[in-house]
Formats: structure tokens, C-alpha cells, sequence
């Protein structure tokens, strides 16, 4: 299942405080690290959505640790035939489980310079934006599917974006929704349903843990 709270880029100190005992002190060792407060509060919105996910789907109560494979892509070091991926931006925070390999890519609404699409797009890529009604959607929900590839393995990471791209074999189980405030793309073997959690919707269920 796809878990997205939106709007996130009005969470302020105050949400970190209320979420901090809910991270594993692995999480939120790793969160400190972060240089940025900005950076505190996604990662911190990210792990609580994860939380709430995994109790949603396989009623875990405690904060999950993570362990890392080839090319550190976390898992779950508890649970390792439960996969999952986070992602965020600005306004939004996505998280993805599964009992299958799995990734997730959330990006907010945006103008787009002309010199990304020639860097990030191959030559077919380029050609449908030139004739999109809306190019700069129509390079976000390409953006998204890139990104969502490149993160299912961690290979993708050291490739030039405008080599990956829907001519890949994975691509065919990527799928991409709009929303509000972003856009998204999951790889999964079927189409998921995205569930949208408010913060109090979230506190109110980890408290109850």
C-alpha cells in the first residue's frame, strides 16, 4: 500500500518535538546528522508514516531498525520479507509496503527550466515535451518514474537520468498519480491504492500503540 501525508511544508519545531519519541534512537541519530531543520522534520515525517504503515498493514507496534544492502538501500532488519521506500519533498511525504521489492518517488508541483529537460530527458523524451499542452507536468511524471527506478535497486543512482527511462523492463510496474500538492510514482507488481494521513491522524494512531 501507498501512504502520502501532504502539506508538510507547514510542519514547524513543534511537530519534530511531538514526533522524536516515536523514532527508534537509531532514526533519530541519523536524524540529527541532517544540517538542516527542514531536513529534521522530513526525515522525521517520513519514519512516523513508515511507523504507521506497518502497523496499518502487518500490525507492528515497535520502531522498526534498519539494516542496508548493496548500494545502501534500507530494509527492515526485523522483518526482512517486508519491504518498503520513503521519499519527500517540500509539501509531501510518500512511504510504500510491501511483501516485494519495492521503491517510491514523491516530487512537488513546479516550473521547470528548460535546460533540466535537456539534461534529465533522452532525445524520444524531449520530443513528447516539446509537444506537450504542459510540459512541466508532463516532466514531473517522467522525473518521478526515473527516480522510482533508479531507487529500486540503487543502481540507477550512478546512471545519467536520460539513460533511465520507460524503455526499461521495470518500468512497466512503475504507476504515477497526481495530487494536490505533488506527484507520484510507485513500482509494485499491481496498481496500489495511495492512502493520504493527516499529522493528527497519525499521532492519533501511534499514540494508541
Amino acid at each position: 500500500m501507498v501512504y502520502l501525508s501532504e502539506n508538510t511544508d507547514t510542519l514547524t519545531e513543534e511537530f519534530l518535538i511531538r514526533g522524536k519519541p516515536f523514532l527508534s534512537q537509531q532514526r533519530s541519530a541519523k536524524i540529527e546528522q541532517y544540517g538542516s531543520q527542514r531536513d529534521r522534520i522530513d526525515g522525521c515525517a517520513a519514519y512516523l508514516l513508515l511507523r504507521y504503515a506497518l502497523f496499518r498493514e502487518y500490525g507492528i507496534c515497535e520502531a522498526p531498525l534498519f539494516t542496508f544492502g548493496e548500494h545502501e538501500k534500507p530494509f527492515l532488519q526485523d522483518y526482512p520479507a517486508v519491504y518498503f521506500n520513503l521519499s519527500h519533498c517540500k509539501t509531501a511525504v510518500g512511504c510504500i509496503v510491501s511483501e516485494h521489492d519495492t521503491a517510491i518517488d514523491v516530487t512537488d508541483r513546479r516550473r521547470v527550466r528548460n535546460n533540466v529537460f535537456r539534461r534529465v530527458c533522452s532525445k524520444k523524451e524531449q520530443e513528447q515535451l516539446a509537444v506537450s499542452d504542459d510540459p512541466d507536468n508532463c516532466f514531473l511524471r517522467m522525473w518521478t518514474r526515473k527516480e522510482c527506478l533508479a531507487k529500486l535497486t540503487g543502481e540507477g543512482m550512478s546512471r545519467p537520468f536520460h539513460t533511465i527511462t520507460d524503455e526499461w523492463q521495470q518500468a512497466a510496474n512503475v504507476y504515477t498519480e497526481e495530487h494536490s500538492s505533488c506527484i507520484l510514482s510507485y513500482y509494485a507488481e499491481t496498481p496500489l491504492s495511495v492512502i493520504t494521513v493527516s499529522v493528527e491522524e497519525l499521532f492519533k494512531t501511534l499514540e494508541s500503540i
